[in-house]
């Protein structure tokens, strides 16, 4: 018997809204089910990877902005954080709950208020996110003197957009890999229990069958 030839956009509609359906799902080929099931996972990873890493690049070019912008000048000398005149700053982003701290007279972090803190310190660098904290002491992070001026070089929005574009391939990748073997899995448990049930209810429904109707 030919098989119905079905676009992929009408499977999705089908597999969510018609039931009456899955009878032509479940007689096709394996490799349909496994075309379908891939451009699934593939649109949805695609989408969640561009939004994630297009919501970093937001915060990121945010982050750097301030600092070009709003950070005073200062150097790393000896392992100590020089500030010009010994000011101090200090931005708070209450939308994304982040803090940007530069004050070389504190040693620690005693008030936590948002979730995201970054503190450049007399010594070191404090980075809270999320309930998790990290301290990187100068010495351990640069090998020479420097100045604000050589992070400004660096902080350009076409550097920012090849770290991100890294992120995005690096995200994508892993995403896809998780959730295919995530969903698979579930296939696989959702068919044997099918199978079992088939047991006893005593249908015509081989285990192909059941393995598509899993898939969708």
């Amino acid at each position: 018997m030919e098989e119905t030839k079905i676009n992929f956009f009408k499977r999705v509609k089908k597999a969510i809204f018609n039931f009456d359906e899955y009878n032509i799902f479940a007689n096709e080929k394996t490799s349909k089910a496994f075309w379908y099931i891939f451009n699934c996972i593939l649109i949805s990873v695609l989408l969640i990877s561009l939004v994630t890493t297009y919501n970093i690049y937001q915060v990121s070019k945010s982050l750097a902005d301030v600092f070009i912008n709003e950070v005073v000048d200062f150097k790393i000398e000896n392992g100590k954080l020089e500030l010009e005149d010994d000011v101090k700053f200090e931005y708070k982003d209450d939308l994304n709950s982040i803090q940007i701290l530069v004050d070389t007279n504190k040693e620690n972090i005693e008030d936590k208020n948002y979730s995201n803190i970054i503190a450049f310190l007399n010594d070191k660098v404090y980075v809270y996110t999320q309930g998790e904290d990290m301290q990187l002491f100068y010495t351990n992070i640069f090998n020479e003197d420097f100045q604000k001026s050589d992070i400004d070089a660096i902080l350009t929005d076409s550097n920012i957009k090849k770290v991100n574009a890294i992120l995005f391939i690096i995200l994508f990748i892993s995403s896809f890999i998780i959730y295919t073997i995530s969903i698979l899995f579930d296939v696989l448990i959702l068919s044997l229990v099918g199978l079992v049930l088939n047991l006893f209810i005593k249908t015509n429904l081989k285990y192909k069958n059941i393995f598509n109707i899993s898939i969708y």
